[in-house]
This record gives C-alpha cells, structure tokens and sequence, in this order.
C-alpha cells in the first residue's frame, strides 16, 4: 500500500510528463515557424491596417496578449486561418445599415501571438511599437511555474497600461504663425520606449 505522498508523488509526476508531452506535441505543429517570408510579410500588412494588439484579462485574472483583425473580406481572413490553424469568427456590431457588412474576425493570443510578433516585428510599420510590447511580454511566460509572481503580474500590468496608451488615437494641435514658424505644439501621445 503506497502512502499518501507517494500517491501524490506520482500524480505529481504523471501531470507533469502529460504536460510536457502536450507541450512538446504543440511545438511540433506550430505553424508560425513554418511561415515563409512572403507570407509574414502579408501578415504584417493585414496587421498594420486591420489589426488591434491588446494585453486583456481573462476570467482567471490573468493577463493574455490578444491580436484581434476585423474585416468585411473574409478571404484574407481564411488565408489565415489555413496557414495558422485559428478559427474565424463573426461579428454582427455595426449591421445596422444597409450600407453596412457583416464583419468577420481572427483573435490570436498567448504564445503563439508571441511568437508571430517576433517573426513580424521587422515588416510592420504602423503596430511595431505594440508589437514590441508584445515580444517584452512573451519574457513573461515561465513554462516551469503555474503559479505567476506578483513581480510578474505587476510587469504584466505595466505592459497593458504601455498598449493602452499606444492604442490611443494621438491628437496633436500646432499653431504657426504668419511666417509659418511653429509657435506651439500640444499632443497626448504618450511616449513609451519599444525596446
């Protein structure tokens, strides 16, 4: 007869080889290394024009980085979801109008868009900055604990605070005068450094 923390011992021990058999067999079928450069180069563009990075918080309080692409053109978005295996979804906000298209949306999050960011980061123009944050994120993520630090979930919230602000529109006001000289410049951009 096995005594109590032998049992949990080897429960211990099974969770864990199950995990890193599940993890390893995720690794095997992620699609983001597999990309080609033509093909992250595509995804940068869709990501730059339609793209939205968001660092949102899920039901268990812990923070997860999301890139959500809306669009009318659900052909691009099947690209991508044959490419990356995610799945396309359907949003009915805005339909109210006849002029109006139902929207079609891809949300990637955690690892993988993790992992997409730093194979992207070098073709985007526009989301580089939140693309960035994204990557400093991807630091963030300890395979080997289930617990998460406070350091770490300060760190984190730091980071959604950083693509908050990037995410707002920045409003600039400059005032010339006769000469076409500026006199003023007033702007709510929020400069956060990417590296």
């Amino acid at each position: 007869m096995k005594t109590k923390q032998e049992k949990c011992e080897y429960w211990r021990n099974r969770y864990i080889s199950n995990r890193d058999k599940k993890r390893a067999e995720l690794a095997a079928s992620d699609p983001i290394p597999k990309l080609s450069e033509t093909d992250l180069a595509y995804l940068a563009g869709i990501v730059d024009g339609e793209g939205c990075f968001q660092i949102i918080t899920n039901k268990h309080g812990i923070h997860v980085p999301e890139l959500s692409i809306s669009m009318a053109d659900r052909e691009a978005l099947d690209w991508m979801s044959n490419i990356m295996s995610v799945n396309v979804g359907r949003t009915y906000r805005g339909v109210t109008r006849p002029t109006h298209r139902i929207q079609f949306k891809v949300r990637i999050t955690g690892q993988m868009l993790c992992a997409l960011c730093a194979r992207i980061v070098s073709f985007l123009r526009v989301k580089k900055r939140q693309a960035c944050v994204i990557c400093e994120f991807a630091h963030t993520y300890d395979p080997t604990r289930a617990q998460i630090s406070s350091i770490i979930r300060d760190k984190r919230e730091k980071l959604r605070r950083q693509i908050k602000a990037l995410n707002k529109p920045v409003l600039s006001i400059e005032l010339v005068d006769a000469e076409n000289r500026r006199i003023y410049v007033a702007t709510n951009a929020n400069n956060f450094d990417a590296d």
